[in-house]
């Protein structure tokens, strides 16, 4: 497997290395669905997201909503936040509203609820930053679990 720990690659080496499919293995780590649930990874995300890779990033994950939107008429999120911090919720703010606001306008009432792990104390902060451009009725489908995942 490729290591994208300890490689310094440049965001036009990581979309090409995407889109040659030689990173397919990496993908599916940082999103994979299983029945009805989608599951996103922010330890892998956080190495080669970037404003030139979001739109990449975002196909990805839309596809998999897509293909659980195909048989379920709602889908769940479990989202691993391993890890985060300050500065990367302020280096990817952008992405995380626009994503946000997509989310919303294209899958309006389709997310069933949104299951956060491993939640850093600063997780408060992002949900308050979301709720200014997010309504309370999906608000109320977020959900910060106790347990941890690796």
């Amino acid at each position: 497997m490729i290591n994208i720990f300890t490689t310094d690659y440049t965001p036009e080496k990581i979309i090409k290395k995407i889109k040659s499919g030689e990173w397919d293995d990496i993908l599916t780590k940082l999103c994979n669905s299983k029945d009805d649930s989608i599951f996103l990874d922010h330890t892998f995300f956080k190495h080669f997201a970037s404003k030139e890779t979001y739109p990449i990033l975002t196909n990805y994950i839309l596809n998999h909503i897509n293909n659980i939107l195909l048989t379920h008429n709602s889908f769940v999120v479990h989202v691993n936040m391993k890890n985060l911090t300050l500065l990367e919720i302020d280096k990817h703010m952008s992405f995380i509203q626009s994503f946000s606001l997509f989310l919303k306008t294209t899958y309006e009432n389709k997310m069933a609820k949104c299951y956060i792990y491993n939640a850093p104390f600063i997780i408060s902060n992002v949900i308050n930053m979301i709720s200014l451009f997010v309504d309370a009725e999906t608000l109320k489908k977020i959900e910060i679990v106790d347990k941890h995942i690796k």
